[in-house]
């Protein structure tokens, strides 16, 4: 029973499933794709870092 099931999700992948994805846009370079991110930093009130600038806090991480 599982070989049947193999064999036919093989076939709808083989047949189908391919033009169910979307096609892709090379025209982007992955540099532009990557400006879309953000990524958010909670910091405690009481955190010696409030006031600092990344550079100044890269620093300091590279030491821990």
């Amino acid at each position: 029973m599982g070989g049947i099931a193999a064999i036919a999700g093989l076939a709808f992948v083989a047949l189908i499933g391919w033009r169910l994805i979307p096609a892709r846009n090379d025209e982007g370079s992955s540099a532009s794709e990557m400006s879309e991110y953000v990524a958010e930093l909670t910091v405690p009130a009481d955190s010696k870092l409030i006031g600092k600038r990344i550079s100044e806090i890269d620093s300091d991480a590279e030491k821990s």
